[in-house]
């Protein structure tokens, strides 16, 4: 099972989006049940899918936004994953540092959800493997440096 981060799966929705092509890909590649989508991930979607600035010309109303998130969840490619025993406990871990790296709480608790359940974890962030090296990272290439 791979755990999608929420860049992923909006680059994946989103045609105009810069890193759709290597997003699709994997969805496409994929077999059935093998990738997974947790409550973390599917805020992400609906936040992003909703707002213009992310979105641009995209832009869902919040129906449209649950009805594009539904849509991914349909597939039989995907599968909603609760979250496993354990991944609280395991993201304190993660997120109890010394620092005020305040965009990193969502990367920490995907990380430990992931790792407690036992999931690879695909995403566009070339820094996410560095970050949690327990954890098998799946980087999609971007064409960025």
């Amino acid at each position: 099972m791979i755990l999608l981060d929420v860049g992923v799966g909006f680059a994946a929705m989103l045609e105009s989006h810069v890193h759709h092509s290597a997003a699709l890909r994997l969805v496409d590649e994929a077999e059935e049940r093998s990738l997974g989508v947790c409550r973390v991930t599917q805020l992400g979607w609906l936040r992003l899918l909703s707002n213009p600035v992310t979105a641009g010309s995209a832009v869902l109303s919040r129906i449209d936004a649950w009805e594009a998130v539904d849509a991914v969840l349909e597939d039989s490619r995907v599968v909603y994953l609760e979250e496993p025993p354990g991944t609280g406990e395991r993201f304190r871990k993660l997120s109890a540092a010394n620092d005020q790296s305040h965009k990193l709480w969502t990367d920490d608790y995907l990380a430990a959800f992931a790792l407690t359940g036992g999931h690879a974890f695909a995403t566009l962030d070339k820094k996410f493997e560095e970050r949690y090296p327990a954890l098998q990272v799946l980087t999609l290439p971007t064409g960025v440096a």
